[in-house]
């Protein structure tokens, strides 16, 4: 760690602050060649994740459970591939926490198994749906982290299992699974480390940190959190990163809307290509930088987001061994009630008496920090700021010392000797976190993380300012040194992104069941659906020895043509189609397996009403056995002989409930007036076996085009020229924008955009050629089979 002397003039990535988030951002970009220098206003790194020390004894600030560090689980996957592992000393705890509740105290195993069958002893009727739970948690958390964790990640949009959790709390999704109250308040235990109580947080965020204890398990870290801080720096240093502490940051320099570095409180200016802000929001946005450079709405939006709680903190170093007392060696929770909502309200209400609290218990097992036959007690509770931001001087003074015997009379209830054996104590209030953090009203957790605020309604890592981001527990994934790592993990990807640098290979993949595709139903109320059958035949087959993507495609059209011999609604249609033809608009596909030939297929159709003027169809390619191999929605349209558009006929009805949804595209679109996007050009003329009886192209015969031109390209688009077979196409989304006739010479223009190490897109224009006419547009997402 450097102080003040060295300063660069100029860097590629400039990062404000050294909490958790900020330094694995800084240390992940590094890794991937980027000049970056961390400033830090304080005498040390680490934010919350520091210690202090009073009379031989070491207090850890904040580090009362470090989860995820099974091989596989999150945290492990974060700090195994950044070097920083073989610089902590860890070892895996034998419980998990105890748990104070109605009188009676459960131990909880620190294994997955053992703490199944544990709960199961005091609650058998509940073991089949524990073992369902936490199948169902290990699936969210995965689903959740997969996108930052691993680039190879590639799960559908609707098969994600947050999604449908989004708008729940973490007490409902339990309700879903656990009957008994008193289990769902030992699942529920750990909201005292999140600051709310499960009926008031996100399901997703709250299975994160559920999944973090319960399945990945809890480790101690030799040396507590200052620990993880002096690994992660010693690494980053390692990768030539710099890390300048009382070098604290006076102002972000912002230029035509996008930062061009920052200046230090000494005034050194420090030119750089991006700015990572591990500072909270209100500090980046209102303290440094000037007001007529950040949107006004942008501030608005962070002034009306709520902060999470603060905390009560009261450490003492014991003269004797915890043990003496009756206090486990661990994690301990206390619940004063049995509602967590009641503790909830206590606690809003200053009701410190009665409010729930924990405990983190360290024997002299770790005589760096604890003298030998003595002990450390790390108290902690919520609470709101409150009127400690209030008080002058003398009367914090008073207030301080009220509260501090309150909650130590409190403690001592429980555990009867602890006031007769204290030789250290001190006291810790919002008031203090704030001092020492930085933090709007003392907050220890970022945004409050409540179901209408949490993960994706958070505020993002990007900001209105080009080239700064943020990062830490007030960036969307939540407070912790879990959740403030994943942020700053992502954040860094980000960057990575706006500086157009490739993301290295991953060298973790997770070990989770393989998830099945989830069950599409059909059988929705009022919505008809109708069955087409096709087989696959030689001519069918494409160069990779399995169907062409072009043969689905018109398979879907048969079957929509068919609709016409199989609804009697639309059959009454026929005598109108004298006045307007039925044109389509777009065509979007999901593709997930590739027939073979001799393979009989069946198409499932179904239509409703999309807007006024638009129809869809929903379109299924499927075997018998009911796997399906391709999901589509085609949009049509009435168009009248004259080319004007008529309201769709009172056949297409809406349906609000719908059998199925489509990913969204991995890449933001491509917009028209991009021309010089589109690098490769490839000419073709329209003969008779592209139209139909009037001279008119078929759809179909648009992305036949397509298929041509991406052979012309493939050596310059692919890594290795016979690879050809060992790629797929994924997503294919084309709109339909004017016709083509007999004879016509059309270009097809090209764009390639990598999106990973294994997926790639490539955007199509069909003009007419030598000129600026668009026929029509198409994005195709494309992937290598890796085995």
């Amino acid at each position: 760690m450097r102080k003040n002397i060295n300063i660069p003039k100029k860097v590629d990535v400039a990062i404000i602050g050294s909490g958790m988030g900020g330094l694995i951002s800084a240390i992940e970009l590094s890794k991937h060649g980027l000049d970056v220098a961390i400033f830090e206003k304080r005498p040390i790194p680490g934010g919350y994740a520091h210690s202090f020390k009073r009379k031989g004894y070491t207090f850890d600030v904040s580090l009362h459970h470090l989860g995820g560090m099974d091989k596989g689980g999150m945290t492990y996957n974060i700090l195994k591939p950044l070097n920083i592992l073989p610089k902590l000393q860890l070892k895996k705890t034998e419980t998990l926490f105890v748990s104070h509740l109605n009188g009676k105290s459960y131990t909880l195993p620190n294994n997955t198994d053992k703490l199944i069958e544990y709960l199961a002893e005091f609650f058998p009727e509940e073991k089949e749906q524990l073992k369902k739970l936490f199948e169902e948690i290990t699936k969210i958390k995965f689903h959740v982290t997969g996108p930052i964790l691993f680039n190879d990640f590639n799960v559908p949009i609707e098969e994600l299992a947050y999604i449908k959790r989004k708008d729940t709390s973490f007490g409902e999704f339990l309700d879903t699974f656990i009957e008994d109250k008193d289990l769902k308040m030992i699942l529920s235990q750990m909201w005292m480390y999140l600051g709310l109580p499960p009926h008031y947080s996100n399901t997703n965020y709250s299975a994160c940190i559920f999944s973090s204890a319960f399945i990945e398990s809890r480790y101690h870290v030799e040396g507590g959190g200052v620990s993880v801080t002096n690994a992660i720096v010693e690494a980053f240093e390692e990768f030539g990163g710099k890390c300048f502490c009382r070098s604290g940051v006076e102002e972000i320099i912002v230029e035509d809307g996008r930062t061009t570095g920052v200046k230090l409180e000494d005034g050194t200016f420090v030119e750089a290509k991006a700015v990572v802000s591990n500072a909270s929001p209100y500090s980046t946005f209102f303290d440094l930088i000037p007001e007529n450079k950040v949107s006004k709405i942008y501030r608005f939006r962070i002034k009306s987001m709520e902060s999470s709680l603060s905390t009560y903190a009261l450490y003492i170093g014991l003269d004797c061994l915890p043990s003496s007392l009756g206090i486990p060696e661990t994690n301990f929770f206390y619940n004063e009630q049995s509602d967590f909502n009641k503790s909830y309200a206590n606690c809003l209400d200053g009701n410190i008496s009665e409010t729930d609290w924990t405990l983190s218990c360290f024997a002299s097992n770790d005589p760096d920090m604890v003298p030998e036959g003595c002990g450390i007690l790390a108290f902690a509770e919520v609470t709101p700021p409150g009127k400690w931001f209030e008080y002058d001087k003398a009367t914090y003074k008073i207030e301080k010392e009220k509260a501090k015997n309150i909650l130590l009379q409190k403690y001592e209830k429980q555990f009867p000797g602890i006031i007769k054996h204290v030789k250290v104590i001190e006291f810790g209030t919002p008031r203090t976190v704030k001092r020492y953090s930085g933090n709007y009203e003392g907050a220890i957790y970022g945004f409050a993380n409540k179901v209408k605020d949490a993960k994706s309604r958070g505020l993002g890592k990007k900001t209105p300012i080009k080239g700064l981001f943020l990062a830490g527990a007030w960036a969307q994934d939540g407070g912790g040194y879990e959740g403030s790592m994943m942020s700053g993990l992502q954040t860094a990807q980000f960057v990575l992104r706006e500086l157009d640098i490739k993301r290295l290979p991953l060298r973790f993949i997770p070990k989770v069941k393989t998830i099945k595709n989830e069950k599409i139903n059909l059988d929705i109320e009022g919505y008809k659906v109708f069955t087409y059958k096709a087989k696959v035949f030689p001519d069918d087959i494409g160069y990779t020895g399995k169907i062409k993507i072009t043969t689905y495609l018109r398979f879907l059209d048969r079957a929509r043509v068919q609709l016409i011999n199989q609804s009697d609604e639309i059959k009454k249609l026929e005598p109108l189609f004298k006045d307007y033809f039925v044109n389509v608009y777009k065509l979007a596909t999901n593709i997930f397996h590739l027939a073979e030939i001799d393979e009989e297929l069946i198409i499932k159709t179904g239509f409703r009403r999309k807007t006024s003027h638009r129809a869809a169809l929903d379109q299924l390619i499927m075997n018998s056995e009911g796997k399906v191999f391709l999901k589509a929605v085609t949009e049509i349209m009435f168009v009248k002989k004259d080319g004007g558009l008529i309201e769709l006929p009172d056949v297409y009805k809406p349906h609000n409930v719908l059998p199925f949804t489509l990913d969204e595209p991995k890449l933001p679109k491509i917009l028209f007036s991009n021309n010089e996007h589109f690098k490769y050009h490839t000419d073709f003329t329209i003969f008779y076996e592209d139209t139909d009886a009037q001279g008119i192209v078929y759809n179909v015969s648009y992305p036949k085009l397509i298929d041509k031109a991406f052979w012309n390209i493939r050596k310059d688009i692919l890594k290795d020229t016979n690879v050809y077979k060992k790629f797929r196409t994924r997503r294919a989304e084309l709109r339909f924008l004017k016709s083509a006739t007999l004879r016509e010479d059309l270009t097809v223009k090209a764009g390639y955009r990598p999106i990973d190490k294994y997926n790639f897109a490539i955007d199509y224009r069909i003009c007419k050629k030598g000129t600026n006419i668009i026929l029509a547009d198409a994005y195709f997402e494309y992937f290598y089979v890796t085995k």
